[in-house]
């Protein structure tokens, strides 16, 4: 580049002592057409030299400006393939951040359901407790019936011994009245008394047997109402172990699901930073390649004002030849 600028000062210098040696020599007058030849020759030898320069300075120039060119291009190739991977990575952080919602709104999703399965653990518990309660209710009914049953057994034994005692009076009473028929009617009486009484008390017992048999069947219907009670409190409690199972189940998937949801959250912001680097990259390349379409430019222009002040020079030269 220098020795093209410089070039045309020295065209100019070496025109510029040609024309004065041969005005000079033109005004002097001499004769010596050895000379005059001798000065052609030099000058068209230091023309030539200038022109090769020229020529060499302008090829240079040439090949500067098309590795610009060349510079220039493959920065803007740079620049659109750091633009796409900078569009890729968005749509790529976009997608993710999608996903990250919707691992979000699963996470919710199955907290509620974690939540609804819990509250349906607590009722199920309330409602053991509360059948727990109403077992040991029966099972104070049971035993305190039992109890009356036993006592009114017990009662039954009495008066059955009383109305074999009473009979066994009877009969010796019977044969009392056949050994003396005076004393028989006086112990007639007395054992149609105690016969009455026998009665009362053989009815009685009935009454006490029929309660008995009363309680029995009651406690029968007991026994069978506490064993459909623990067969549904056996089948609460599969329930509550499957809720509990099935609550552990979702509360698990909660965790994963929320692991999941971090994971893309922190894939999404290195995918941003990564935008951003390669943004910032695209706009280094971009300022690059437009200063280098500058001093390109620059290089055209200082090209083209070289060429324009060329030319002229060149064909005054040629012209004076």
């Amino acid at each position: 580049m220098k020795a093209f600028i410089f070039g045309f000062p020295r065209i100019t210098l070496t025109c510029f002592c040609t024309f004065v040696l041969v005005d000079f020599q033109r005004r002097r007058r001499r004769p010596s057409r050895c000379m005059t030849v001798c000065l052609g020759l030099l000058s068209t030898v230091l023309l030539a030299g200038n022109i090769g320069q020229f020529i060499y300075c302008k090829r240079e120039n040439d090949a500067s400006y098309v590795a610009s060119k060349q510079e220039g291009d493959r920065l803007q190739a740079s620049y659109v393939a750091s633009k796409q991977e900078g569009d890729r990575l968005q749509a790529s952080y976009d997608a993710s951040k999608q996903e990250g919602d919707r691992l979000q709104a699963s996470y919710d999703a199955s907290k509620q359901e974690g939540d609804r399965l819990q509250q349906r653990y607590s009722a199920l518990a309330t409602e053991r407790d509360e059948l727990n309660a109403s077992v040991h209710s029966l099972r104070e009914d049971r035993d305190r019936l039992q109890a009356s049953y036993v006592a009114s057994k017990q009662e039954g034994d009495r008066l059955q011994a009383n109305y074999a005692a009473s009979k066994q009076e009877g009969d010796r009473l019977q044969a009392s009245y056949v050994a003396s028929k005076q004393e028989g009617d006086r112990l007639q009486a007395s054992y149609d008394a105690s016969k009455q009484e026998g009665d009362r008390l053989q009815a009685s017992y009935d009454a006490s047997k029929q309660e008995g048999d009363r309680l029995q069947q009651r406690y029968s219907a007991l026994a069978t109402e506490r064993d459909e009670l623990n067969a549904s409190v056996h089948s609460l409690r599969e329930d509550r172990d499957r809720l509990q199972a099935s609550y552990v189940a979702s509360k698990q998937e909660g965790d994963r699901l929320q692991a999941s949801y971090v994971a893309s959250k922190q894939e999404g912001d290195r995918l941003q930073a990564s935008y951003v680097a390669s943004k910032q990259e695209g706009d280094r390349l971009q300022a690059s390649y437009d200063a280098s379409k500058q001093e390109g430019d620059r290089l055209q222009a200082s090209y083209d004002a070289s060429k324009q002040e060329g030319d002229p020079a060149a064909a005054e030269i040629l012209g004076f030849g």
